[in-house]
């Protein structure tokens, strides 16, 4: 593994270039092809979850009962306890696993949050930065252009303002109450 700056960061994460003497139609033939079956599965899965949710809801239970069948067959076998015995410790190997997996499961979750909530924190900061850059501009743009009117043109915007404003909020009024109306 290279410790050059140069080299690429993120492995198998990173975005793949096209090859030196490559074809790049051939790279974005291949990227579209990708996407294209991408949405294609969310599609099916998104238009058939019921036949999707039946075939998980039989499938699972079905291998955790293969998975039974022969962890009591190896406690009877092979480890030669009775029948009883071994269906007794393929319960308590059950509930160890679930339990190390449910450990596995709040661990990573845990870190997919952590990551979560670092990447919400830049991601609100690179907004709030912008957010103040654009509306700095128009509000510096807004001042300029209030402050090269006169009295007379500020009377003039100002009764514009409040006609235009009043319809706009009639208009919001109408809309807010027919929503409410017909949540109620």
């Amino acid at each position: 593994m290279s410790t050059s700056p140069d080299a690429q960061k993120g492995g198998n994460l990173a975005i793949p270039q096209a090859k030196a003497g490559g074809n790049p139609a051939l790279t974005l033939l291949k990227g579209i092809l990708w996407i294209t079956l991408a949405v294609a599965a969310v599609t099916v899965l998104a238009m058939n979850y019921d036949v999707v949710w039946d075939i998980l809801a039989e499938f699972v239970p079905v291998v955790l009962e293969v998975i039974e069948e022969t962890l009591d067959t190896f406690f009877e076998k092979v480890v030669r306890l009775n029948p009883m015995l071994a269906q007794m410790a393929t319960a308590y190997t059950g509930f160890v696993l679930f339990l190390v997996a449910l450990y596995l499961v709040i661990r990573k979750g845990i870190k997919v949050y952590q990551k979560a909530q670092t990447k919400k924190a830049e991601i609100s900061q690179d907004y709030a930065q912008a957010w103040e850059q654009w509306y700095g501009g128009v509000k510096a743009a807004g001042l300029n252009w209030w402050d090269s009117l006169d009295f007379v043109s500020k009377i003039i915007a100002g009764v514009a303002f409040v006609l235009l404003g009043i319809p706009i909020a009639l208009l919001l009024s109408f809309v807010l109450g027919s929503l409410v109306a017909e949540l109620l």
